[in-house]
């Protein structure tokens, strides 16, 4: 009798979840269930595909500048001698079209000057989604980190990065429109640099909004990048505006250290950045990990502070990560930084937890060998029937079930039910 009614509450439990995940799916600005587009409201112009075709050459290959996992980035020249990116997106996926119009949605009613501008749109020929951006001169911060065919960033613009991301992420989070925007899709290859270093935050397909008052959203569907994914969402598939917060800790991480976030190269104790930065800030050591291209020219005190708030932002519980607006304000003392973070590092120092992902994988996904060689910008295998393989080193964005995050609720509320039956058959026994 006991299963039975345990087995009639889960079942219940599964048609209860499924009605609240697609509740909250519909809630969405938008809907992959559609390809009619309508976006009245905004402030940029459409485009007619002639225009675009032409200003592209055909969209010449000669022309890209740019892929994704559903889309191809073309430079253009428009019949005033204006120079701009099309981002030309997949219809073919039904993603596809969702990550085209949460895009055109979110990007053309947010304005801040370090989010990329949106010029225009195209989606009149049947099959052919178009963006018009803005073109920035000095492509992304991926490749002023990482390519060492480049000269290295110096430390002062590193650190105006480091700033104009969180001054970005702070009016999504709090100041946009369009109520609460979360990126969900923040790592160096989205922040692009213009002619002066400023950086500005681009790529929203993954986007979603929530209300102000609503802090986390849980979604049926993980989406995302390697090493840049809050371990709550991979675990829960919930988010909210600490997700983003991960996300922008690590890249702190990397701008102060000039490491990827995972690096496969490196020596085993440095292969993950989280753990190798947090194992050096508990032996007091932290600055040893210093990007070593910056020689002797940066501001120790910047550095470090840097360095702790990346800390700070990837604590393991969500609930003990800053908020943008915090971050804002500890940046602007550019003097000395650890004047506010003071109060922080004790509590760094008592629990430096590094959610250990690559542990899940290995216990939850089979073995994580062939999952950490995998480049960077590969998916993360959340579906464990489902590990991704021959992906190009730009198709970086995973759409996996979480059945893991679906197996372990199940679990728990089965060992749930389970103790209160025996507490209550203990007691009226």
């Amino acid at each position: 009798m006991c299963g039975f009614i345990s087995f009639l509450v889960s079942c219940a439990y599964d048609f209860l979840r499924s009605k609240i995940i697609r509740r909250d799916e519909e809630n969405q600005t938008v809907d992959a269930g559609s390809t009619e587009i309508t976006f009245e409201s905004c402030s940029p112009r459409p485009f007619t595909f002639e225009e675009l075709s032409r200003a592209t050459n055909d969209f010449h290959e000669d022309r890209i500048i740019g892929r994704g996992g559903f889309s191809t980035v073309y430079r253009a020249i428009l019949p005033d001698g204006i120079t701009v990116a099309v981002k030309r997106v997949s219809s073919i996926s039904q993603q596809g079209i969702k990550e085209y119009k949460a895009e055109v949605m979110i990007v053309s009613r947010s304005n801040h000057r370090n989010l990329v501008q949106i010029i225009g749109w195209c989606h009149e020929r049947q099959g052919e989604l178009l963006i018009v951006y803005e073109i920035l001169e000095n492509k992304s911060l991926e490749v002023h980190l990482f390519n060492s065919e480049i000269p290295p960033l110096a430390w002062d613009v590193r650190y105006r990065i480091a700033q104009g991301l969180a001054k970005a992420l702070r009016y999504l989070h709090e100041e946009c429109a369009l109520r609460c925007v979360l990126h969900m899709d923040i790592k160096p290859s989205n922040v692009l640099l213009d002619s002066k270093f400023e950086p500005k935050l681009c790529d929203f397909g993954l986007a979603k909004l929530i209300d102000c008052d609503r802090s986390i959203m849980e979604l049926s569907v993980i989406a995302g990048t390697r090493g840049y994914v809050a371990p709550e969402c991979v675990l829960t598939g919930k988010v909210g505006t600490h997700s983003d917060v991960y996300s922008y800790g690590v890249m702190a991480l990397e701008l102060a250290t000039g490491r990827k976030t995972i690096d496969p190269s490196a020596e085993e104790d440095q292969k993950v950045l989280v753990k190798w930065v947090q194992n050096l800030y508990k032996a007091g050591r932290v600055m040893e990990a210093v990007d070593p291209k910056l020689g002797d020219d940066y501001n120790e005190l910047q550095v470090k502070g840097l360095l702790i708030i990346g800390l700070w932002c990837v604590l393991h519980d969500f609930r003990e990560r800053p908020s943008m607006r915090e971050i804002v304000r500890i940046l602007n003392n550019t003097e000395d930084p650890l004047l506010d973070l003071h109060g922080k590092i004790p509590s760094l120092i008592r629990d430096p937890v590094h959610f250990d992902f690559d542990s899940i994988c290995e216990t939850s996904f089979g073995s994580s060998d062939s999952i950490i060689s995998m480049e960077l910008e590969n998916p993360i295998p959340v579906d464990p029937m489902v590990l991704s393989s021959g992906v190009s080193e730009d198709e970086d964005q995973a759409y996996r079930p979480l059945f893991m995050w679906q197996h372990i609720s199940l679990l728990n509320l089965w060992r749930y039910l389970i103790g209160v039956m025996w507490f209550r058959s203990s007691h009226n026994g």
